[in-house]
């Protein structure tokens, strides 16, 4: 009698948060696993459905032998499985949003399968990471090669040495990143690593991007070493469909981690910052006279209930839908984004969080 074949999305150790209308998919990307987003799921399930899973790559998956370097040579095998998880756990017209390397297989799925998409956030991502006469693409060939030839030697002097560049150890503030990275290099191991990174390396999917119709935004830091802001721009000039260009200041390969609150605005749809950003315009109220967050949130809330007073018939209805159904908790998002864009959220720190 055959074995059961075990689903994709289990063995990928797929999970899934929250109930919203929307959902968003977040793919990790080379040296991590699904915990690389666990500052911005606990914030965004409140709102929308949030997918993680992990690469057959990833240290976590306890099945070492779904990684087939052979089968993994290119993206193209990921960007295929990323279409069976979708499909197997019933999505579609989902925001997809794909760090470093997944970038690109994002772009490679959405070719295949578009009514999967409804956008593709590309986060610190590459079509190239080896430098050309036309193209900068961070890496020169004898920087690659070194890297190899590091790994070879002495695999976890690498995984130090790499999460360091990568993330950046010369700002104090991202020590914690840098080991979490270092962690995960180690725990997906050199026979994983060596060649993924040849395949990550000497990949070349720039004749791609004039094909990508989805609507694209691309999230660039302002200090990536692995890679530089030009590589954002030339996607952005590249992408057949929309694409526009968001740059968040902070350093290093991992926004979602080192300025993760910005990172989520930035994931936000596009109606509800309009209602948020220019409600705001409307709102004079002092915030410094309450006595706690629940206060200010509660005083929030009946505002944008009063001020956007939407019908059944108005057309602009649905738009603002999310804001009236908001729970206004002191993590909600859209109330971070609010304190923050009127300058309160620091003159707020003193107050009781009752």
């Amino acid at each position: 009698m055959a074995t059961p074949k075990t689903a994709l999305s289990a063995l990928l150790k797929t999970r899934i948060e929250g109930s919203g209308s929307e959902t968003i998919v977040f793919c990790h990307g080379y040296g991590t696993d699904q915990s690389i987003w666990d500052k911005v799921v606990p914030i965004l399930a409140q709102n929308y459905r949030v997918v993680v899973f992990d690469w057959p790559f990833a240290g976590s998956v306890k099945d070492q032998k779904l990684y087939d370097p052979l089968k993994y040579s290119s993206f193209e095998a990921f960007g295929d499985d990323l279409i069976t998880l979708l499909t197997e756990i019933g999505i579609k017209s989902a925001t997809f949003v794909g760090h470093s390397m997944s970038g690109m297989i994002g772009c490679i799925a959405s070719l295949k399968r578009p009514d999967l998409f409804k956008r593709l956030v590309l986060v610190c991502a590459s079509p190239r990471f080896l430098n050309s006469d036309d193209f900068e693409g961070g890496f020169k060939n004898s920087d690659v090669e070194q890297l190899i030839s590091a790994m070879e030697n002495n695999y976890e002097e690498f995984a130090s040495h790499f999460a360091s560049m990568i993330a950046d150890t010369a700002n104090s503030e991202n020590v914690a990143t840098v080991e979490k990275y270092k962690k995960g290099l180690i725990k997906m191991g050199a026979e994983v690593a060596l060649p993924l990174a040849k395949t990550v390396f000497y990949s070349d999917y720039r004749e791609l991007l004039d094909k990508v119709e989805t609507p694209c935004t691309i999230i660039q830091t302002t200090n990536d070493k692995a890679v530089p802001r030009s590589v954002a721009l030339y996607m952005q000039n590249k992408i057949k469909g929309e694409a526009t260009l968001e740059i968040i200041h902070t350093d290093g390969h991992f926004p979602q981690l080192t300025s993760h609150l910005k990172f989520i605005e930035l994931l936000l749809p596009l109606e509800r910052n309009f209602y948020l950003f220019h409600g705001l315009q409307n709102f004079n109220v002092d915030l410094r006279r309450f006595k706690s967050i629940a206060q200010v949130l509660e005083t929030l809330g009946q505002f944008f209930r009063t001020w956007v007073a939407p019908t059944e018939k108005s057309p602009s209805s649905v738009c603002i839908q999310p804001i009236l159904s908001l729970s206004y908790s002191s993590n909600d998002v859209g109330v971070v984004m609010m304190l923050r864009t009127m300058s309160l959220d620091k003159q707020l720190l003193s107050l009781s969080l009752s």
